[in-house]
């Protein structure tokens, strides 16, 4: 009955019109007090099957705790095991009961992350909420209720995200709350990745899993499976990605030529003045990754505490596995950002160490030599992960272009690049007759359309599309390039479902677009640029998912090929591979600390393997 009173008072006031005078602070203080206590005493106990220890302790210390230690230990353990049988023989009917009302908090639950959208909580109320519900994350449920555990951490991870994202001036705090729950964690890997990665916010999600699994399937410890990642780990993600703000241009003195060639029709977003600025929308996402990771790194390093480096490293090292497998996956954008302040953090210090000389080195600038191993070798995994990405990248090209052919020459064009026409279903494009594996390009025969087109043919439609609609007077046609096409569809293909995956990539997008309109060539059509981010930022709070009519669409392949691509084409990504590999490469001619040189080049052992970083390297020895 309680819960049910809670989330009737808790739907009153997400209400829309309802005025929050109504309800009395000592009813909302009660609500989430409730939400606390039944939690940790209710329903973590029955998840973790460790309900009779809490009744056991209570009845020693009601009983037995004056009994004298004189007590055999063989007495004290027939006493305890017997005790704990009954108990538990009692207790499975309060589980039972209390599980069957798991639904009514689930719903109190969702209700609180809508309600505290309109609440302005205090400090100890923000506490109750998020201390409270992030021990969730520590259950070890038995196999049979692990999807109702599941379901309880996927809701406790969207509540304290939501928290986060209300609350600024708490973030801090919040992240330092993080550290101590991480050394509670299930060890254990089947408890420990329980949080299953989701791929329809993809282009192409079948294709894009199989993709991964390609990808990172052997570079994982054995054991670990490929599309599930920590609880907490999808915490930090949801930390970072709720921070993400509409971007704004910021202008300085204007130069009279707001409009080119006397067009009235042109945006009132300042469009070409050399001093615009950008408010990054991506600033707050990265501050938040930043002071986690400085946090992480200062107790990977630390030597000799209670929770310090040998608690801390092996968290590091799961967390970059579970970013690796989904940082190519749009609904988690913010793998990308966190990987890049782990690089940037890792990077500074491997540089501390190789500056402070063996003859001047004192106890206050002197790296740990253990967590220096560790920058290196992590430094490296995600290089690898980066040089396989980008070898992937260049060996399945999207096609982008039309070649067209005659019916009589039957053109084969497949991405599997065979010449077999006869041990196959084969498919022709409709528009330039080229003809592919149906297998391919992800069509069986009891799905055969009645028209189709290759993914070269549905690129140019879109290109065709996207210039009559992206400005006036040819002003936007100039930066409407492939970047730009997969960045519109990826848009549309997450405004249905993820909206803030779908703000996190349009913020991703402005910023991209605010770089190289600041470039030598994109100084050229400012007026173009600054079209595109004004009519992004216009779409910034639409919902409404785009109409499917006269809609193209990749093909399977063609879409896990479009990902992929705009994955390694933005900026962010290419320089941070660039800033590693060159930082590898030049500890390798340190000749003044040998025990770098040896972890440089152990790192660059990890990455080897692919062609393009051999050509890398040579390319800057070169230099």
């Amino acid at each position: 009955m309680g819960l049910e009173a809670a989330s009737i008072l808790l739907f009153i006031v997400a209400s829309p019109g309802v005025e929050l005078r109504v309800v009395s602070e000592d009813a909302m203080e009660a609500t989430f007090t409730l939400l606390r206590h039944h939690l940790s005493k209710n329903i973590i106990p029955a998840l973790n099957n460790t309900g009779h220890l809490l009744a056991i302790q209570a009845q020693e210390e009601k009983q037995g705790i004056t009994s004298p230690r004189s007590n055999s230990k063989q007495r004290k353990r027939k006493s305890s095991s017997s005790s704990e049988t009954a108990v538990m023989r009692e207790l499975k009917k309060i589980y039972k009961a209390i599980l069957q009302m798991m639904p009514f908090h689930f719903v109190l639950m969702e209700r609180i992350e809508k309600a505290i959208q309109r609440l302005y909580l205090d400090d100890q109320q923000i506490l109750a909420v998020t201390s409270g519900v992030m021990s969730a994350l520590e259950i070890e449920a038995a196999p049979s209720l692990q999807n109702s555990a599941n379901r309880l951490q996927h809701a406790t991870v969207s509540l304290v995200a939501a928290v986060f994202a209300k609350f600024p001036m708490h973030r801090s705090s919040m992240i330092e709350d993080l550290f101590p729950l991480l050394l509670k964690l299930p060890t254990s890997k089947k408890f420990m990745r329980a949080y299953d990665v989701r791929y329809t916010s993809c282009l192409s999600p079948d294709s894009t899993k199989k993709m991964t699994i390609d990808l990172f399937g052997k570079m994982l410890p054995n054991g670990i499976p490929p599309h599930h990642i920590q609880m907490v780990s999808a915490m930090i993600l949801s930390f970072v990605q709720c921070c993400v703000a509409r971007p704004a241009m910021v202008s300085g003195e204007s130069n009279g030529n707001e409009t080119e060639n006397g067009d009235d029709d042109a945006p009132s977003t300042p469009t070409t003045n050399n001093t615009n600025q950008l408010a990054s929308g991506l600033r707050p996402c990265q501050q938040v990754a930043d002071e986690f990771v400085s946090q992480l790194l200062a107790r990977c390093s630390r030597k000799g505490e209670d929770g310090g480096a040998s608690e801390f490293r092996p968290i590091l090292a799961n967390l970059v596995e579970d970013l690796l497998l989904v940082f190519m996956i749009p609904e988690y954008h913010a793998a990308q950002t966190i990987l890049l302040s782990l690089t940037h953090g890792l990077s500074r210090d491997v540089i501390i160490a190789s500056q402070v000389s063996n003859n001047n080195s004192n106890s206050e600038t002197l790296v740990e030599s253990t967590y220096v191993n560790t920058a290196f070798d992590t430094l490296g995994r995600i290089g690898a992960a980066y040089a396989k990405l980008l070898a992937l990248q260049r060996s399945k090209e999207l096609h982008t272009t039309v070649i067209m052919s005659s019916e009589e020459e039957n053109e084969l064009r497949c991405y599997c690049k065979r010449n077999d026409y006869t041990k196959c279903l084969m498919i022709d494009c409709d528009n330039c007759h080229t003809w592919y594996h149906a297998q391919c390009v992800g069509i069986h025969r009891d799905t055969l359309p009645n028209r189709w087109l290759c993914d070269g043919c549905v690129f140019q439609n879109l290109l065709e599309q996207e210039k009559e609609t992206s400005g006036h007077n040819n002003k936007s046609r100039g930066i409407v390039d492939n970047v730009f096409i997969i960045s519109r569809e990826l848009e549309k293909h997450l405004a249905a479902a993820y909206p803030l995956a779908l703000r996190y990539h349009m913020a991703q997008w402005v910023e991209e677009l605010h770089k190289q309109s600041k470039s030598k060539e994109g100084t050229r059509n400012l007026t173009g640029y600054h079209n595109a981010i004004a009519q992004i930022l216009e779409r910034w709070d639409q919902r409404n998912a785009p109409s499917d009519n006269d809609r193209f669409e990749f093909t399977q392949e063609g879409g896990a090929r479009a990902l992929l691509s705009l994955t390694t084409w933005y900026s962010t990504f290419v320089k941070s591979f660039n800033a590693i590999m060159g930082l590898l490469v030049k500890l390798m001619a340190d000749k003044a600390h040998a025990s770098l040189r040896k972890q440089s080049l152990k790192a660059i052992e990890k990455v080897s393997g692919c062609q393009c970083v051999v050509s890398y390297l040579f390319r800057f020895s070169v230099c």
